[in-house]
């Protein structure tokens, strides 16, 4: 079972160059969507509170999962 509200960082690449050195911690739920809804080149990568690498393609199919959870959870 995927906990949809555990903290995890989003990051993209490549990188726009905002200069922000801190990374803000979100929900897996709102990283997914956010990562759902980068355009261009950008990819989403997650890191998870454990240190684990979510890469594009977990992370999309982790977006499949979060479509098919109920809603709320």
């Amino acid at each position: 079972m995927t906990d949809w509200d555990s903290p995890v960082q989003l990051i993209y690449w490549p990188d726009v160059g905002d200069g922000a050195d801190e990374r803000p911690t979100v929900t897996l739920r709102e990283a997914i969507r956010a990562a759902c809804a980068a355009t261009g080149e950008r990819r989403a990568w997650i890191i998870t509170a454990s240190g684990h690498i979510l890469r594009p393609g977990e992370v999309a199919r982790l977006a499949a999962a979060l479509d098919e959870a109920p809603s709320g959870h």
